[in-house]
């Protein structure tokens, strides 16, 4: 038999099921707070949205699909559009319109809404023609008062 060195909960006060905490904000979170917790949430509502689409389609495209200005570090857009033209997720973190190539879609016609990162509600759909370019608008704020949004495009 081998024997395995158990450890003392002293050598575990740095970290937890959820990663590294700091123990000067308080005590120690458990597995049952952070099921609500903000990260948690978004991870429920990534599965969501990906469920949506073909996502084992997605491919990573950025100045093909987006013809506007693309920001960068944090305020960067970043795209990833389905290979048979089916549908594409932008991530937008700032409050700004977005210009869309239109034809890398198969459409006749796309579909656009906003999903909430935090909750996956869905904002503000519009349908458009799957040809030319298209200025989509920002939101505003999402559900946790910051800027950041997922739109998702899907030919119909």
């Amino acid at each position: 038999l081998h024997s395995f060195p158990t450890r003392r909960s002293s050598d575990l006060n740095a970290s937890n099921a959820s990663g590294f905490y700091d123990a000067n904000l308080g005590s120690e979170p458990n597995w049952q707070t952070q099921l609500n917790s903000v990260g948690t949430q978004s991870a429920v509502a990534t599965g969501a949205i990906m469920e949506s689409i073909s996502w084992h389609l997605l491919e990573p495209v950025t100045t093909s699909l987006i013809s506007s200005a693309l920001g960068s570090n944090t305020t960067r857009k970043v795209a990833s559009l389905c290979s048979d033209g089916s549908a594409a997720l932008i991530y937008i973190p700032e409050n700004n319109s977005t210009t869309i190539d239109m034809s890398a879609f198969t459409g006749p016609n796309v579909l656009v809404d906003w999903l909430d990162p935090i909750t996956q509600a869905v904002t503000s759909d519009s349908t458009y023609s799957a040809s030319g370019t298209q200025v989509i608008t920002h939101p505003g704020n999402n559900s946790e008062s910051d800027t950041d949004w997922i739109m998702r495009l899907r030919s119909v």
